[in-house]
């Protein structure tokens, strides 16, 4: 091969690294940009996670505060409160003549608690004694015609009183009843459930008037009592 051949191939070597260079080059600034330039699915993964993650905060209706019950302590922390059953103790006064063949018998409650109480309105009083043609228990009627505003401070009392038609020679009460006489009475406090049992006073008889529309023994409401 002569000079000139190898000056020829000389300059062709030449310009093939110059264009291999060009190449190379090119391909490094390429992959620089490619590295600069943020990621489009990185981008959308953001978005979606920032939606997903951070709800907007749930609220919740405010709960209601409860209320106390009527004549609790609670709403009322000034008023005076019925007196309970566990509050009392209950006895029997002496029986009185009202008129022939009724008495009078006092029955009294006192006050043993701590606080002073309210006594009111008519106690449920139940005669329980031997068998009988209407049964052995005889629940009086009441009357409301008590005291309506009474308080008792501790060891103060109350009476209720209860009128009783006794029976007299010849007398027939309800289902041709006889003579009764109970040997218990057991009283219920006004607004209360808990009954109080006392012995009846012996020899002193009933004359059943169960179904009698005006029947002669009753109890009355409470009055004011030193």
């Amino acid at each position: 091969m002569g000079n000139a051949a190898n000056a020829r191939v000389a300059r062709v070597a030449v310009l093939v690294g110059a264009v291999l260079v060009t190449v190379t080059a090119c391909n490094r600034e390429d992959t620089k940009a490619a590295n600069a330039a943020p990621s489009t699915n990185a981008v959308v993964t953001g978005v979606a996670s920032t939606a997903t993650s951070a709800p907007p905060p749930l609220t919740s209706a405010p709960v209601p505060k409860p209320t106390a019950a009527p004549g609790s302590t609670t709403s009322n922390p000034g008023q005076l409160l019925r007196c309970t059953a566990g509050e009392l103790a209950v006895k029997l006064g002496t029986p009185a003549q009202v008129e022939q063949g009724q008495l009078d018998v006092p029955l009294v409650f006192t006050n043993t608690g701590t606080r002073p109480c309210k006594l009111y309105g008519v106690p449920g009083v139940d005669l329980r004694g031997p068998a009988d043609p209407n049964g052995p228990v005889y629940s009086l009627p009441r009357v409301d015609d008590g005291d309506k505003d009474v308080t008792a401070a501790p060891g103060e009392s109350a009476n209720a009183h209860l009128i009783v038609l006794t029976h007299t020679d010849g007398s027939v009460g309800s289902n041709g009843s006889g003579e009764w006489v109970p040997t218990q009475l057991v009283t219920t406090p006004p607004g209360q459930t808990i009954p109080l049992t006392l012995t009846w006073p012996a020899g002193v008889s009933v004359l059943r008037q169960d179904s009698a529309t005006h029947p002669g023994s009753s109890v009355h409401g409470l009055t004011v009592h030193a």
